[in-house]
């Protein structure tokens, strides 16, 4: 026998120790239970590496966490640069080629004031609003007609909310709904007769409501503040005023009268201004000749984009205004041989005429045969079906169909300036647009079949 030497501390520690596996015989079934000491070298573990996160995954919980998210804009906003961003794309990768017009539109929606751009699919103005849930209530005030097609992007919407309101006018108050914008033009609306002179203001307590689309504004007092009526005798010509003023002499001031010290005004320039209050100016040892003429209302002319050229509607109607000039008579022999004026008066404003023009081409449908256009054209008759399905969903048989993209024509060709070029009538020429787009179909996909095809699958060809 061997006798055991003692181990080292060194060699415990790089000893492996495990437990034995059990044996078990079949003449004897008792398991016995052993230790086995084995020297193993110590193993080594890989560290794992650390997970990291694509940088498509950390840019979306970016966006996601986004503290802008929550804005009121951040949706539209989003929805454009979106957009926007395919658009380009589809154009970058056609190698500038003819691409489908989308049946999106960006729509200018004014509510209340509050300007916001919305990308839509909706065919009128009614279907915009109700794919937004805005309700048109009996007195609210849309803007153009709600049966009104939307064709084209760059269409502008005003919605204006009726609104509870009422109008404080001295002892009297009158509560009326109206959506009038205006405080001025809410009280006319109303009924009230307000002059150009008075004060209109939006006083008193506000309502708020949650709804941002709908608007801020549900509820609100209207206060007139009335200018004090008087007459200005000047010369032996009456000139009715309207003032905030507190006296005679400020009167005569705030219409820029000239006097001279020989001139007697009655009542003197001190005395307070009361309503229907008669201010006579009066001049001596000298011919005077005051009169009234006619001033011309001015006209505006607004341009409207989504009125048809050669539509003119009247939004403000204008009047003419009224003036006062005094002359210095020369008399010779009782005979005026000379005459030089002394002052003009406004005694009423001349109110602008406000007309709106159209600006928007017309809508000019190809009609007739759309078989013997194309067999005019060149298109073969096994072909006609996948041609007017394209033509059909590019631009509604449309000859001056325009995306937001500057698409343009029957196929919606990209840039617009190519079918400029080929057709300089397009707008009027179905023949020359089929030509043009025949040869497209055929250059690009080998027939309008094969284009067929691939739109079904992309949306655009």
């Amino acid at each position: 026998m061997s006798a055991k030497l003692p181990l080292k501390k060194s060699q415990i520690l790089s000893m492996d120790v495990r437990p034995a596996k059990k044996r078990s015989t079949q003449s004897n079934k008792t398991t016995s239970k052993s230790t086995v000491v084995t020297s193993k070298a110590p193993i080594k573990l890989k560290k794992s590496a650390k997970t990291k996160s694509s940088p498509k995954h950390t840019l979306l919980k970016r966006l996601i966490n986004h503290p802008l998210r929550s804005h009121p804009f951040a949706l539209p906003v989003m929805t454009f640069v979106l957009l926007s961003f395919i658009a380009m794309t589809s154009f970058v990768v056609s190698n500038g080629k003819t691409v489908g017009a989308s049946d999106t539109k960006l729509v200018n929606l004014s509510i209340d004031g509050k300007q916001q751009v919305i990308p839509t699919r909706a065919q009128t103005v009614q279907d915009f609003l109700e794919r937004l849930n805005i309700s048109v209530e009996e007195k609210d005030i849309v803007e153009p007609a709600l049966d009104t097609e939307i064709l084209d992007s760059n269409f502008s919407v005003t919605f204006h909310n009726a609104r509870a309101v009422t109008i404080v006018d001295g002892d009297n108050e009158i509560t009326t709904v109206t959506a009038a914008p205006a405080p001025r033009d809410a009280a006319q609306a109303a009924g009230v007769m307000v002059y150009p002179e008075d004060k209109v203001e939006a006083r008193g307590a506000v309502i708020e409501t949650e709804d941002v689309l709908r608007g801020d504004l549900v509820a609100e007092t209207i206060v007139i503040d009335r200018a004090t009526p008087a007459i200005i005798n000047l010369y032996g010509s009456n000139i009715p005023v309207r003032t905030h003023v507190a006296t005679v002499g400020d009167a005569l001031k705030e219409k820029n009268i000239q006097t001279l010290p020989d001139d007697v005004i009655t009542p003197s320039v001190d005395t307070p201004l009361t309503p229907q209050t008669q201010i006579f100016v009066t001049r001596f040892g000298r011919q005077i000749d005051a009169r009234e003429e006619t001033i011309a209302a001015p006209v505006e002319t607004i341009n409207d984009p989504n009125l048809t050229v050669g539509t003119t509607q009247i939004r403000q109607a204008g009047n003419a205004g009224r003036k006062v000039v005094t002359y210095e008579v020369e008399l010779q022999n009782g005979i005026e041989i000379a005459r030089k004026p002394i002052q003009e008066i406004i005694a009423v404003e001349a109110v602008k005429q406000i007309v709106v023009k159209g600006t928007k081409q017309p809508t000019i449908i190809v009609a007739g045969d759309h078989a013997a256009l194309m067999s005019a054209a060149g298109i073969p008759e096994s072909q006609h079906g996948s041609a007017s399905f394209i033509i059909s969903r590019e631009s509604g048989w449309r000859l001056n169909a325009r995306n937001a993209g500057g698409c343009l024509g029957l196929g919606q060709a990209c840039p617009g300036t190519k079918l400029t070029n080929a057709c300089p009538n397009y707008a009027n020429d179905a023949d020359c647009q089929l030509r043009f787009f025949n040869g497209y179909a055929v250059g690009r996909y080998g027939s309008w079949n094969a284009a067929y095809n691939f739109w079904q699958v992309n949306h655009w060809w």
